[in-house]
């Protein structure tokens, strides 16, 4: 996948210090640079992917919401924002309580005076254990790596916190008897877990879930959903400070012959209020409730009909102002979705609000209801999917009802998201680009110019495809004179492959771009190499309608394509998906992931430059045991180089590659061993700089996430990095690496990197420069008295640059031979001084000879020393 124009510097860049981020590690050897912001402009909208499940409290000054969130793409992760009671949100982006390993779900919170104790369901020992953190009302997490509340044996979900005096109390499901009882447990303010085996609510040997918690004045009162009489009936208990459980047998809140769900409560500092779901005739669900007191008395055994109406009515939320209750609810009345409706009840048990007060009515789905009470007024919180993703929402309520926001107010922003990147250089800079999700239109293409320098040249982005229906996963590649972008487009409602071709300048030439396939079924994951002519694009293919296959279609610098339904390379049984495409000048090879033999291996074959596939059945480069996936490919001017993710062990992925020669042939059949460290090491890119391969990919070795690392392996197949290289070692994950050879040592690694702070809250586009020469033992810059580096650009149109250094004074020649062996042009000849030397080869000057489109050799003679690079002249 990425193409052979080897180009460089010979110094080491030095990044300006004002784009290097106080939460990328600093460089971890000589060789890799500080870390730096590619991608642009900082644009707010809905964080990608799932935040759902929120919960609120309130700190005498400003709400705190928190929510569990997916935007990682990893894992649900604890997310939090704080609201002004003005309605505005003072953490953009949000930012994390927990992103330990596994998922953490369902959060609720407190606040006790001082810090804010946030809890939830946490997976990271890979069954369900209840943790916490406190949160100060700066935003900042006291506990970032988490409290663990209760991890005893079996799983425990479902937590609810609140406070009262000097503690908190944490109920929750537990399954620790191999049914579902409520356990309990206390915290101090200073985080110090009282109860560390639980305290068992109710262990009646029925059923009991949805557990909710409020504090009733003397201590706590817990209430939940319980099958102790078959049907789903409310019971609650009171706790005293001392966690003493004063109701061991349970109060029957609402217990007949109707089916009761879903309670909640809060406290008016007289009496609690409780809430619940009832269908008593089957066909729809109301909202009823009733008053208990510090005593324990139901005040209203027949329950209180807060809402009856004709609809469906469920999944209650409730909180007070300290005289009136709130009570909201899902409610389908007038519309086939959920909307957000609300009634206060007085102290008294009386329903204020008799035709209820419509809150959010946006025709989307509103669920996950929570609410709490602040200085005159609610703030509700919910999830909807108006913005095709799941997102926290909140509306504010003043205590004689009405509605404060005319519009829901979004709480769980980021900055855009952006992963999957890609790149090449152009000689002068490089051009990277990416995917990133936008409100308004889904996934686009943006790109960026990076220069030598590390400066962003297009800091608002270069817009590749922003039409409104989704377009992702772009390959790029450059022919030396203008780039070719690609990528899978879903205008026509399904994948479709797309391309556009953009100058060094950054212009596009297809602003729209131009079909390459939208052949009927679906084409994905597009990768692109160019011979000495045209480029071959090859993708996965669901065309056959049962498994992925592996097409391509060569296209020219014009935006001819040769194939315009395809050139079938892989027709395989089973999947064969994720190509990546190399060239040699000549030939094309595609490498893919292969499900012919049950589990994935990795396959190749090569296509001539008149589109033929010459190994119509597939070399298999790797049938080691279980799967190998995510294959690269690069040429080094005499073979192909193939890396991939391998499971071969059993235990974690770890990276692989082979060396395959021009005519097919495998010449490490068995693989060579990159990386084998702990954890998972995956989705590997690679590159070669004109001396050795260079590839980097995400790293689980660490306890925090996905990093990037990487490692050098010569021509001959020797590992110069055993123990890899740290490449970003940040916070959070780190995703999708790509890189790109520049002048002489110089390789720009890029990838996706999570920001959790000052606004991001999402993935951006990170880089590092890499000099595969400086601070690495054994590979000093000299090897010699001299030293000829690649061509730059090459392949290329017209002319070429060529450098070469000189470790002292000497005479030297450099000439330039066609594939015959014969002279063609002598670039300079005599003596030189120490240091780095710089030529150009231009093949169309004014009254210059005429050079033919093909292969050339350029030779450095230096003293005793000898030196030839591979050109390549194209039209």
């Amino acid at each position: 996948m990425r193409d052979n124009i080897f180009c460089g510097v010979l110094l080491f860049l030095a990044i300006s210090c004002a784009l290097v981020r106080g939460d990328v590690s600093a460089a971890p050897s000589d060789s890799v640079g500080p870390a730096f912001d590619i991608g642009g402009d900082v644009v707010q909208g809905p964080a990608i992917e799932y935040q759902v499940a929120s919960g609120i409290s309130f700190d005498g000054n400003r709400f705190l919401v928190v929510w569990q969130d997916y935007r990682s793409g990893t894992s649900y992760d604890i997310f939090a924002a704080r609201v002004t009671l003005g309605g505005t949100i003072i953490d953009e982006g949000g930012f994390i309580i927990s992103d330990a390993d596994g998922y953490q779900e369902t959060p609720a919170v407190a606040f006790d005076g001082a810090n804010h104790l946030v809890v939830w369901t946490d997976m990271r020992s890979g069954s369900g254990d209840i943790y916490g953190s406190r949160v100060d009302p700066s935003g900042n997490v006291l506990d970032p790596d988490g409290l663990p509340i209760s991890v005893s044996a079996g799983s425990q979900a479902g937590a609810s916190v609140a406070f009262h005096d000097s503690l908190y109390l944490v109920v929750w499901i537990d399954f620790r008897d191999g049914n579902e009882n409520i356990y309990g447990a206390r915290v101090t303010v200073d985080g110090t877990v009282l109860d560390p085996g639980g305290i068992p609510i109710c262990t009646d040997g029925a059923i009991q879930v949805d557990a909710a918690l409020t504090s009733n004045g003397a201590g706590w009162l817990a209430v939940w959903t319980d099958y102790r009489n078959a049907q789903p009936d409310i019971y609650a208990a009171r706790i005293d400070v001392t966690g003493a459980v004063l109701d061991p047998a349970g109060i029957p809140v609402a217990a007949t012959a109707a089916q009761e769900v879903y309670p909640a409560a809060t406290f008016n500092q007289t009496d609690c209020l409780v809430v619940w779901d009832v269908d008593a005739d089957t066909t729809s669900h109301d909202i009823y409730g009733a008053r208990i007191d510090a005593a324990g008395n139901v005040l209203d055994p027949g329950g209180i009909a807060i809402c009856d109406h004709v609809e469906y009515q469920g999944y209650p939320a409730a909180s007070s102002d300290g005289a009136d209750f709130l009570v909201i609810w899902n409610d389908s009345r007038g519309s086939a979705t959920w909307d957000i409706y609300g009634a206060r009840v007085d102290a008294g048990g009386g329903v204020i609000d008799t035709t209820s007060i419509p809150i959010c009515l946006d025709l989307s789905q509103q669920f996950g209801l929570s609410v709490a009470f602040g200085s005159g007024r609610w703030l509700i919180g919910w999830h909807d999917s108006r913005n095709d993703h799941k997102d926290i929402f909140g509306i504010r309520l003043d205590t004689d009802g009405s509605v404060l926001d005319a519009a829901s107010i979004l709480i769980s922003s980021s900055s855009v998201n952006q992963s999957e990147t890609a790149m090449a250089f152009d000689g002068v800079n490089y051009l990277v680009v990416w995917h990133e999700w936008r409100e308004g239109t889904g996934y686009d293409i943006r790109g960026t110019r990076v220069s030598m320098d590390g400066t962003v040249l297009d800091p608002a982005g270069i817009e590749i495809s922003t039409h409104i229906t989704d377009a992702m996963y772009p390959a790029i590649s450059f022919d030396g004179s203008i780039y070719l972008v690609v990528w899978q487009d879903y205008r026509f409602s399904q994948w479709d492959i797309r391309a556009t071709r953009i100058e060094t300048d950054g212009t596009l030439l297809d602003p729209d771009g131009f079909v390459i396939s939208t052949t009927a079924g679906s084409q994905e994951r597009p990768a692109v190499a160019r011979n000495d002519t045209r480029w071959l694009v090859a993708w996965q293919d669901k065309r056959s309608g049962s498994f992925y296959d592996i097409y391509g279609s060569r296209v020219t610098a014009g935006a001819a394509v040769y194939e315009p339904t395809g050139l079938l390379i892989s027709a395989a049984y089973g999947n064969q998906v994720r190509p990546a495409v190399s060239s040699d000048g000549d030939n094309y090879i595609v490498v893919w992931e292969d499900g012919r033999n049950a589990l994935d291996d990795i396959f190749c074959a090569r296509v001539d430059r008149g589109g033929v596939v010459l190994d119509s059945a597939g070399i298999a480069v790797s049938t080691a045991g279980y799967v190998q996936e995510h294959p690269d490919v690069v040429f080094d001017g005499d073979s192909y180089a193939i890396v991939w993710q391998d499971s071969r062990s059993n235990v974690d992925y770890d990276i692989y590659m082979s060396r395959v020669e021009v005519d097919g042939d495998v010449v490490d059949p068995s693989g060579i061993l990159v990386s084998g460290a702990a954890g998972d090491q995956v989705e590997p890119a690679l590159t070669y700089n004109g001396r050795e391969y260079l590839m980097i990919w995400q790293d689980r070795r660490g306890a925090e996430g996905y990093d990037i690392y990487g490692a050098a392996v010569d021509t001959s197949g020797v590992v110069l990095d055993p123990d890899g290289f740290e490449v970003s070692g940040a916070p959070h994950h780190q995703m999708a690496p790509d890189l790109s050879p520049g002048y002489l040592n110089i390789v720009l690694m890029s990838y996706a990197s999570f920001i959790s702070d000052e606004g991001y809250g999402s993935y951006r586009i990170w880089a590092n420069f890499y000099d595969t020469v400086a601070g690495v033992p054994g590979r000093d810059a000299g090897d010699g008295p001299a030293r000829l580096y690649p061509g730059c650009p090459n392949p290329f149109h017209g002319s070429t640059t060529l450098r070469f250094s000189l470790a002292e004074s000497m005479n030297v020649s450099l000439k330039v031979y066609d594939v015959f062996g014969r002279h063609v042009a002598t670039l300079t000849e005599g003596p030189a001084d120490e240091g780095l030397h710089v030529i150009t080869w231009d093949t169309s000057s004014p009254g210059g000879r005429s050079f033919a489109p093909g292969l050339y050799f350029c030779r450095l003679k230096a003293g005793d020393h000898h030196e030839t690079r591979k050109l390549l002249l194209i039209d």
